[in-house]
């Protein structure tokens, strides 16, 4: 009997200990997110200064004349038709 009023005086102790817990739970949760949102909007950032720098070498590039290297398919060596090969057609 004593048990159980005992336990009866510690349950509001321990709803508010509960309650506590989920209010921490939840701040932590919402202080991830914002720490998520916050790392994402940083990282939308870098790329978006990324490609900026990228377009303005490209420019700088293309307005001092150099060169520009446009790869595999603009080579002078290079067929764009594969394996291409005379073809004699004959009419009859």
């Amino acid at each position: 009997m004593v048990h159980r009023e005992r336990k009866l005086r510690l349950l509001p102790m321990l709803t508010v200990k509960n309650e506590l817990n989920l209010q921490t739970e939840e701040t932590i949760g919402s202080m991830e997110e914002e720490e998520d949102k916050r790392k994402n909007q940083r990282r939308t950032e870098e790329e978006e200064e990324s490609a900026k720098r990228r377009r303005y070498e490209e420019e700088e590039t293309v307005a001092s004349g150099e060169d520009i290297d446009l790869g595999f398919f603009c080579s002078p060596f290079v067929s764009t038709i594969p394996n291409q090969t005379e073809m004699i057609i004959e009419y009859s």
